[in-house]
């Protein structure tokens, strides 16, 4: 994937590479070489730099360190932080490398959009904040059941449970107020650490 013969060989007009980690920029630019128009999403909560929000990019950064079971989390996440900030180099400039490699840069949140073209701009980059565009995650509002289909009355939940900002506490009480009042409904949930909910 590294390779821009490799995706030329595809005759592809266009790419979404769904990679927002700076590690994928050798990708990103076999891609651009290659000649498709590229689509970068960035899966993320705009606090890529510790220069577009400090504090909340140490507690983000704590919490994949717990969540990693590195210890000690919160020495390893002020080291990271504060690195990050005297050196932007170690972060910045790969991702801005990077997502450079992009025509269009998509993101999921418009809060995660307002934080990642404030860190654009902090890297004096206008260039790459006007590529970057709200693509929400999709969510059908209006969909129709149709009762005679036989639906099982049950509530599916998957995701990395073991993960401190999926709030598996709070997953639980929504799960538990739900039942309270529609108590013929089941509920699964899936992924990893689902002991966790038991």
């Amino acid at each position: 994937m590294r390779d821009s013969s490799w995706w030329a060989s595809f005759k592809l007009d266009g790419v979404v590479l769904w990679a927002s980690g700076y590690q994928n920029e050798s990708i990103s630019r076999a891609i651009r070489a290659a000649g498709p128009k590229t689509v970068i999403h960035m899966d993320t909560d705009g606090l890529c730099s510790p220069r577009v929000a400090f504090w909340p990019f140490f507690i983000r950064s704590y919490q994949e360190f717990r969540d990693g079971g590195r210890r000690p989390a919160p020495l390893l996440a002020a080291a990271k932080s504060c690195l990050y900030h005297i050196f932007p180099g170690l972060c910045d400039a790969p991702q801005i490398r990077h997502i450079a490699n992009a025509d269009l840069i998509t993101i999921n949140s418009p809060l995660a959009r307002e934080r990642f073209r404030r860190f654009l701009r902090i890297l004096g980059r206008p260039d790459l904040v006007n590529r970057v565009r709200l693509v929400p995650s999709p969510l059908c509002l209006d969909m129709d059941i149709d009762p005679s289909a036989g639906k099982k009355k049950q509530i599916v939940a998957a995701g990395r449970w073991e993960a401190y900002q999926k709030d598996y506490h709070r997953t639980m009480k929504v799960v538990e107020k739900v039942l309270e009042f529609q108590p013929d409904y089941s509920v699964v949930l899936l992924g990893s650490g689902h002991e966790l909910l038991a």
